[in-house]
């Protein structure tokens, strides 16, 4: 990388944004030639749901829990131009079905950095575009214990942040186009960082996704509006170009979307 700091930085600034799908990207990007590897187990668990402008428990007082395995790739295709790839494995699971086991929705996108704040030497922030592809994995929907929505889409976002030494801030804005009668999402994330030492990192942010109004007057269509605020923390250790992140979030409002304590444990390269 061009500058030590950002070199230092590097493993705690990918893992954040890989730490759960459709969380956030980053507005800092990697060198061309540059591989960032991040392997991570993210655990869901709820017996809540928001139902409309309600809180009521699953059906039947059960409990709804889901384990996910997360491989995230990205490499520095060009200067200020990164490729990156999700996949995951899930497992989901609810009192009295038979548990859902299969591929997530795969993820490929690119992104371009328009600006760098590091290679500009200027006030202003990093800034990147990102467009995302999302082909739906073939598990079945529509039951309680569904890995996920099952719709191909496309995103597109802008994110920007910008480091101070040892304290940083991020955010991004977007939204995703998603097929199969299921409505289209805005979203906006925000969050900030903190080196403790040049080994350890804390970061805390927000996460606010929204989907297009639908029929209300429908009761199937007005399932599919789906609604997430959610906070989240976690906390990392690095050496070298790895690291090891522990992180929590919950979601604390929404519509139509379970009411989870989600966690999460990674390991990140990069190379």
């Amino acid at each position: 990388m061009k500058y030590t700091h950002y070199h230092i930085l590097l493993p705690f600034l990918f893992s954040v944004f890989s730490q759960f799908t459709h969380a956030q990207h980053s507005p800092w990007l990697l060198s061309p030639g540059d591989n960032f590897f991040s392997i991570s187990l993210v655990n869901q668990k709820a017996d809540e749901a928001f139902l409309g402008d309600r809180t009521k428990n699953l059906p039947n007082n059960g409990t709804l829990e889901q384990d996910t395995y997360w491989l995230n790739y990205q490499r520095g295709l060009f200067e200020n131009v990164n490729i990156e790839l999700s996949q995951g494995y899930s497992i989901a699971k609810f009192d009295g079905l038979r548990n859902q086991q299969d591929f997530t929705d795969t993820t490929v996108g690119l992104s371009y950095q328009i600006l760098d704040e590091f290679l500009q030497d200027l006030w202003l922030p990093s800034i990147s575009v990102h467009l995302f592809s999302t082909t739906a994995g073939g598990y079945q929907t529509q039951r309680v214990n569904a890995i996920g929505d099952g719709a191909d889409g496309l995103e597109y976002s802008v994110s920007a942040g910008k480091i101070f030494s040892k304290f940083g801030i991020y955010g991004d804005l977007g939204i995703r186009d998603r097929q199969d009668s299921l409505p289209d999402e805005r979203f906006w994330n925000v969050g900030v960082f903190y080196s403790l030492t040049p080994q350890w990192t804390i970061s805390s942010g927000f996460q606010y996704t929204n989907a297009y109004k639908t029929d209300r007057s429908d009761a199937a269509a007005a399932l599919l509006e789906e609604d997430t605020e959610r906070y989240s923390t976690s906390l990392q250790y690095r050496w070298a170009r790895h690291s090891v992140n522990l992180g929590f979030s919950e979601v604390i409002d929404g519509r139509s979307a379970p009411k989870s304590d989600i966690f999460s444990l990674s390991f990140s390269s990069s190379l």
